[in-house]
């Protein structure tokens, strides 16, 4: 193979590395912003629903309240996990992109 076809080819094999780590660290970034919006809309439901329920102990609000603000507590829960999943996930694979990858990094505790 001439060598100039060899410095072409590591050529285009760092740009491809560089471009898939630029991605992930974007994705990252994303995921980032998406944890703490999540976590934003997480304690603003946590609080409607502490208002609607201390509103219908008081007997100012019916139940159907404390129903919805809980729903969109649940809903607000189940939205904050998968931002934390989706968080993980776009963290191993930056670690993965650099050659990093080190579950004990990732995970203290193993």
């Amino acid at each position: 193979m001439p060598r100039h076809h060899s410095a072409a080819s590591l050529n285009d094999a760092e740009l491809q590395v560089a471009s898939s780590v630029w991605s992930d660290y974007q994705t990252l970034k994303v995921g980032t912003q998406n944890v703490r919006t999540s976590q934003e809309i997480l304690d603003s439901a946590n609080q409607a629903f502490d208002a609607a329920q201390a509103r219908y102990a008081k007997g100012v609000t019916g139940i159907l309240e404390v129903i919805t603000t809980q729903t969109a507590l649940a809903n607000a829960e189940q939205q904050q996990i998968s931002a934390l999943a989706g968080w993980q996930n776009a963290r191993i694979q930056l670690a993965s992109s650099l050659g990093s990858l080190d579950l004990r990094s990732l995970y203290p505790t193993l």
